[in-house]
């Protein structure tokens, strides 16, 4: 099974989409490995309607608690003190206690032009699991802007499981086409390669989140503690569910239509 939900659903993720991402973690029956260094492997799925892979990437993680894990992932603030692509990001509004939707931007190297994403984000705490998801949705406060480039998160998961007081295993599963000057089989073969690396610097990021966040509002925890979130709530008014955006590839620079042809 893909994803549940497609993009520009607006809708909380509920049992059903848990259980597909879960089975999308899972079972590595319709996967091929495409990487495997120490404890990380690196899997690739062809995707139903779409030329972009899914790529998968399940890692053990020792020295680091399953809760300190899934805080990392969650801590806009703490995301603002690691990430140094991220160049601005912040929350719209709240669709339910545990879901909002936001706004990212990321850094790009010239020539390429910064991607831009608008994304649904539901978030679990089960007993010894985190589950996070998120989808691109078309919200009227980010409007595509002509010097960003407006990617598309077809699905985004982390699953985060407790295997002891200071381990954890982490996978997440992705399919996203950063749109613009890349062909599908160039987003494919950047997205295996860009996979461990980003898993090597969340690990990094993890374990030195209990130390920061100690002098950082250590109470404030809002995806813990749904009383402490201020944001605004949705107003359906703004969610459209046509798409803002072409969604096929236009080039940066010409807005040709951009081939898919591998050289």
């Amino acid at each position: 099974r893909m994803a549940s939900f497609s993009v520009g659903d607006c809708r909380p993720a509920g049992e059903h989409d848990v259980k597909v991402f879960r089975d999308l973690i899972d079972n590595d029956a319709s996967w091929r490995k495409v990487f495997s260094k120490k404890e990380t492997t690196v899997s690739i799925k062809d995707s139903e309607g779409s030329p972009i892979h899914m790529v998968k990437v399940k890692t053990h993680v020792d020295g680091v608690s399953a809760e300190a894990f899934y805080d990392t992932l969650m801590d806009p603030d703490y995301r603002r003190a690691w990430d140094k692509y991220m160049i601005e990001g912040y929350d719209l509004c709240l669709v339910s206690p545990n879901t909002d939707i936001g706004y990212y931007l990321v850094r790009s190297f010239p020539p390429f032009k910064h991607r831009d994403s608008v994304t649904l984000r539901s978030w679990f705490q089960f007993n010894d699991e985190y589950i996070i998801l998120n989808h691109s949705v078309f919200h009227a406060a980010c409007p595509p802007k002509k010097e960003y480039v407006r990617a598309i998160s077809y699905l985004s998961g982390y699953l985060v499981r407790k295997t002891g007081p200071k381990s954890c295993t982490f996978a997440f599963v992705t399919q996203s086409d950063p749109r613009g000057k890349f062909p599908s089989w160039a987003v494919n073969r950047i997205g295996q390669i860009i996979a461990p690396k980003t898993v090597s610097k969340l690990i990094k990021a993890a374990r030195a989140y209990p130390e920061w966040k100690e002098k950082n509002s250590p109470a404030v925890k809002p995806w813990l503690f749904p009383e402490q979130n201020k944001l605004a709530p949705l107003n359906a008014s703004d969610i459209s569910n046509t798409p803002d955006i072409s969604i096929g590839a236009m080039d940066e620079e010409e807005g040709k239509e951009v081939t898919d042809d591998s050289p």
